[in-house]
């Protein structure tokens, strides 16, 4: 799970737009807490009602959480690649 999630990084850092935005700024706490807060209702969800290991309940939150964050994005005016990292470094937090 950690070389997925330092995977993502590097590839959101990589690519991410030029120009100044701060990847703390204050559009991308609440990306983080949104995404946290989702993850731990996804997570709970899932552990509640679906039967899996410990790493699938993981990675299913991980991929809800982060597809809600993309879906999100998709929708914006403009995709931001650092809106998407602070979405599944919540999500992955969770």
């Amino acid at each position: 799970m950690k070389i997925v999630f330092f995977s993502l990084f590097l590839f959101f850092s990589l690519t991410a737009q030029a120009h100044a935005e701060s990847w703390f700024g204050k559009d991308k706490i609440l990306h983080f807490t949104v995404s946290l807060a989702l993850g731990a209702l996804a997570h709970h969800y899932i552990d509640e009602n679906i039967k899996c290991t410990k790493d699938e309940s993981r990675a299913l939150t991980l991929f809800t959480v982060s597809s809600i964050g993309a879906i999100k994005e998709w929708a914006d005016e403009k995709f931001n690649y650092k809106d998407l990292g602070a979405d599944i470094a919540g999500a992955s937090v969770s």
